[in-house]
């Protein structure tokens, strides 16, 4: 898993209107850097007033997170890992990425399943130190590199 410094965004709950959808931003507390932006699509057809939960619990010391929801899981969201700032090479990392742009280049999102097995996810870079991807089901989602 890719180490994050500093100190760890707290988790959130947040509800929101299923025909709007939503967007999360959690943010490092004490320089208010970005650790990681979730956008809820809007449900179409959503009845009006029609409204959903949505629970983040990022995981210290890591870009890892848990995402859980009231009601259905909308298809759609997109997480985005924002790790510029608080990028921390693992110290048994070093002599194969000797530098954080090498480690970059092999970041993979991933969907942590309950027994500990990864799952790569596709992903697209949106801007610099930024790693976006489709949020499929419920669970855990991490950035990893290889060994």
């Amino acid at each position: 898993m890719l180490a994050s410094s500093g100190t760890t965004p707290g988790d959130t709950s947040v509800g929101y209107a299923t025909a709007s959808g939503r967007t999360i931003v959690l943010r490092h507390p004490a320089d208010d850097a970005i650790f990681l932006i979730v956008t809820i699509p809007p449900v179409a057809n959503a009845p009006a007033g029609d409204s959903g939960r949505v629970a983040i619990q990022p995981f210290s010391g890591k870009y890892q997170f848990a995402i859980g929801m009231s009601g259905t899981f909308p298809a759609g969201i997109r997480a985005t890992f924002s790790y510029g700032i608080h990028l921390a090479t693992p110290p048994g990392a070093v002599a194969r990425y000797p530098s954080p742009e090498r480690l970059e280049a092999v970041l993979t999102p991933v969907e942590v399943s309950a027994n500990g097995k990864l799952q790569a996810l596709a992903a697209e870079r949106p801007a610099a130190d930024m790693m976006r991807f489709t949020v499929t089901e419920p669970g855990t989602y991490a950035l990893v590199f290889p060994r």
